[in-house]
């Protein structure tokens, strides 16, 4: 306990203790009995005990005194009113109340009178002081042993413990106490001390609770609850905190995971189990599931939105930490200084720049080269026919890109969501198209207008804005070089990103599994399975194209124009390529990945049933025929990508060839 502490929590417990609640005599009995013994002998004096009684009960102590002396004069061998005068006297630190409880201790040997006269002596100072303890002492444990239910030598041993902040014998005291008289508050206020003098300030805080509850008044428990507050240093505090609100985010977020992998694992089985289904519909388990999976989703949002000011507190916290403990050491090293400073703010930077993400979507950017559907009237008619197949709105927009893919959105607001006048857009990477056949390329759009189907595209908001806070911060801390191992942010955003990925990504696969069963029920397993094979070999080609293609810029000092007709001097070898594809086609799913494996996705189709009325397909007919003036549109996806490439790293693909 801090010297300086000790005198407070001696003025306070004073206060605290002078209505000694809880004894095992009442103090309105014990004041009825004496009362009585007064009128039996002096009954004259009774309306002036009556008096003094009621004015100390209400601390005015002169007003109790002067009725205590007209007490003891008019009956002078009464004892009682010889110690109430005293300990009104005591209350006002008078030198005279010695002498009063002396003269009662003389007339009556009480333990009473015994703890009335150790309390007194407390006040004694200068050279009488020590004396006057030990005197106080033996007193006050005569007092004690004589009537362990009374609180008055309990409380004289328990401040002499204080004032000499001997914790034993405090402890000694708190024990006694609480034996005695469990059902006082006095015992537990002072084992608060006793804790604190340790400190251990949540059992201070304990024992205040207890002490609470026996009566101590509410006024004097916060006063008492404000200095174990106040006295508890930032360790302590943080402590504490970890402890009462640490293992229960710790619990949720371990729910959180346990529930997204058993979802995992169910949607594995409910692909299995659909088998045999004919209707692609969302029914049944399939739409439990999507509830499930969207309800942990939300509850893995909320979880990082409830994080943040965490983590931004112990950003805060560990940096004042740090600074703190390097000006106590006293030697102020300022290059580590301004860099702890630098991170922190760095730091708490991008914390809040990802938050200020949240509630910004961003500009609304075309996701790529948007094609007039009017020049196009073959592909305008193939997206209506697969949409009526499918039972869904066609896309209104479709957007060019120079890569391997085929991927579906909703553009538009909360509102327009809600009215259903969202722009329905078909993103198309033409490297796809080398080589697909139309009745593939049908299948593949089915998978697509199967997420339209089953509404995969619409809302999401809540996942979608979190995302974007994530990485927001993420980036952020990267490119302000504060993404280190012993940064709290840095730490938190990995970690959590991880257990949102792989929750989200789990939803995504159920989608996809979803979708899959469109496709094959409206153009077939097979046309599925050849479109999906086929674009998993023209990711693999098409990326060892394009790195032999830069290659021959880079190093050969070679002239590439278009991108798509170009054939590189070192190409992958074909034995390697057919490695590579098979490797891609059998690699198994991560938990964090998107879509199921293709040889899952293959044999989960080819398991249902072929769907009644399917005709057979001209699958000698290339993608591409559904587009006009194919040479153009690769020219001028390749003049983008060459524009993209000089802005990114400098080089020029269209540098001439040397002489």
């Amino acid at each position: 306990m801090s010297p300086k502490r000790a005198p407070v929590l001696l003025t306070l417990l004073l206060l605290i203790v002078a209505r000694p609640a809880g004894a095992a005599e009442s103090p309105e009995d014990y004041d009825a009995r004496i009362t009585a013994e007064l009128q039996a002998t002096f009954p004259s004096a009774v309306p002036a005990l009556a008096r003094g009684n009621a004015a100390r009960e209400a601390d005015r102590n002169e007003e109790a005194i002067a009725a205590f002396e007209e007490v003891t004069r008019l009956a002078p061998d009464f004892t009682h009113g010889w110690r109430r005068l005293c300990q009104a006297e005591t209350a006002l630190e008078r030198a005279e109340a010695v002498d009063h409880c002396r003269k009662a201790l003389d007339l009556a040997e009480l333990p009473e009178n015994e703890s009335a006269l150790a309390g007194a002596l407390l006040n004694i100072q200068g050279a009488e002081r020590k004396a006057a303890r030990a005197r106080a002492r033996y007193l006050a444990t005569a007092a004690v042993e004589a009537a362990p239910d009374q609180l008055g030598g309990h409380l004289v041993l328990c401040r002499l413990a204080i004032e000499a902040q001997q914790q034993g014998e405090l402890e000694a005291c708190v024990k006694r106490l609480k034996g005695a008289l469990p059902d006082a508050y006095v015992g537990y206020t002072f084992g608060a001390v006793l804790a604190l003098s340790r400190q251990d300030f949540d059992l201070a805080q304990a024992e205040l609770a207890e002490a609470r509850a026996r009566g101590l008044p509410d006024d004097e428990a916060d006063r008492l609850e404000a200095l174990v507050a106040d006295s508890r240093p930032l360790s302590s505090k943080l402590w504490s905190a970890t402890k009462r609100y640490g293992p229960p985010w710790f619990i949720g977020l371990v729910v959180i995971i346990v529930l997204g992998s058993a979802l995992s694992a169910a949607t594995l089985a409910s692909a299995r189990r659909n088998a045999q289904v004919v209707d692609a519909r969302v029914s049944g388990l399939d739409a439990l599931l999507r509830k499930l999976y969207r309800g942990v989703l939300w509850a893995c949002c909320a979880y990082y939105f409830v994080s943040l000011p965490v983590v931004l507190g112990v950003v805060l916290l560990t940096a004042g930490g740090l600074l703190y403990a390097i000006f106590a050491i006293g030697h102020i090293p300022i290059k580590l200084v301004l860099i702890i400073i630098v991170v922190a703010a760095m730091t708490i930077f991008a914390i809040l720049k990802g938050l200020i993400a949240t509630f910004r979507s961003g500009v609304d950017e075309d996701p790529g080269e948007r094609l007039d559907l009017a020049q196009h009237p073959r592909l305008a008619a193939t997206l209506k026919e697969v949409a009526d197949k499918i039972g869904t709105r066609p896309v209104d927009s479709v957007y060019l890109e120079p890569v391997v893919s085929m991927a579906v959105l909703e553009r538009g607001g909360m509102l327009k969501q809600l009215s259903g006048r969202t722009e329905r857009c078909l993103v198309l990477g033409v490297a796809a198209l080398d080589g697909l056949k139309v009745d593939e390329f049908k299948a593949i759009l089915g998978h697509e207008y199967g997420h339209f189907k089953n509404e995969d595209t619409a809302g999401g908001g809540f996942g979608l804005a979190v995302r974007r806070s994530m990485m927001t911060m993420g980036v952020q801390l990267a490119i302000s070089g504060a993404a280190a191992w012993w940064n709290p942010a840095w730490l938190f955003f990995r970690g959590f990103f991880w257990v949102f990925m792989r929750i989200s990504q789990g939803a995504t696969r159920l989608q996809e599994v979803l979708a899959d069963r469109w496709a094959a029920l409206a153009y077939g397993p097979e046309a599925f399975a050849g479109g999906l094979r086929h674009v998993v070999r023209r990711s693999v080609e098409f990326g060892a194209h394009v790195d032999a293609s830069f290659r021959d810029v880079m190093e050969n000092q070679l002239k590439v124009t278009n991108l798509y007709t170009y054939r590189p001097t070192q190409p992958m070898s074909a034995q390697d390529l057919e490695t590579a594809v098979e490797e891609a086609w059998n690699r198994p799913a991560s938990p964090l990945a998107s879509h199921p494996s293709p040889v899952d996705r293959v044999a989960w189709v080819r398991a249902l049933p072929a769907p009644a009325g399917l005709t057979a397909q001209a699958t000698e007919v290339d993608a591409w025929s559904l587009l006009e003036d194919r040479a153009a549109l690769e020219q001028h996806l390749s003049d983008t990508i060459r524009s993209n490439v000089l802005r990114s790293h400098g080089v020029d693909m269209h540098r001439p060839e040397p002489a």
